[in-house]
């Protein structure tokens, strides 16, 4: 289809959809933004739940890394990938979750020069996480397949996975985090 049949298209249908208009600087993509502010109700039902999110994330996570430091007998392969997800969970609740429920809610960006850093740890501890998940599959996957062979994930080859997974991460997060701005 033609570009120009598809921003008709989409202006079209943002045109009749109740109270949303197309923004200008969003040519040709199909979005169409609230003309609108949430009423007081819904605002402090969004914050209520996202600082019970946050709180429950930050105190949840950690509990886990806590157990897992302190106590000796939890100190093995499998538990380090667990205390590296807490960790990033951890991050993503402290440096993502509230600027990102404001932003979406409001539509208005209040917190500066903070957008590369709520950028960076809005990808890099995901990252980690699903990379963290796919190493602790793949070990699970080498228990089920070959049972009476060596662990796959020793403590060694634990820590030096999540060092690369979290380079890896990194690698990847920084040039999101880099061309993130805040324009008016």
């Amino acid at each position: 289809m033609d570009k120009e049949i598809l921003v008709q298209f989409g202006e079209r249908a943002c045109r009749h959809a109740e109270n949303l208009t197309l923004p200008k600087e969003l040519r040709g993509i199909f979005f169409c933004a609230a003309s609108y502010r949430e009423g007081i109700a819904t605002q402090v039902f969004v914050a209520i739940s996202f600082v019970l999110l946050m709180a429950t994330a930050i105190i949840g996570n950690s509990v886990v890394m806590w157990i897992i430091y302190k106590h000796k007998v939890m100190h093995y392969g499998f538990n380090y990938f667990l205390f590296n997800m807490a960790f990033a969970d951890l991050l993503i609740a402290l440096f993502n979750v509230g600027t990102s429920w404001t932003y979406n809610l409001y539509y208005d960006w209040w917190y500066g020069d903070l957008c590369t850093l709520t950028s960076f740890f809005g990808i890099a501890p995901t990252t980690v996480s699903v990379c963290s998940m796919m190493a602790l599959s793949w070990d699970r996957c080498q228990a089920v397949v070959n049972p009476l062979q060596k662990r796959p994930l020793s403590r060694k080859r634990s820590v030096t996975a999540i060092l690369v997974i979290w380079v890896l991460s990194t690698v990847t997060a920084l040039p999101f985090a880099i061309s993130a701005s805040v324009s008016d």
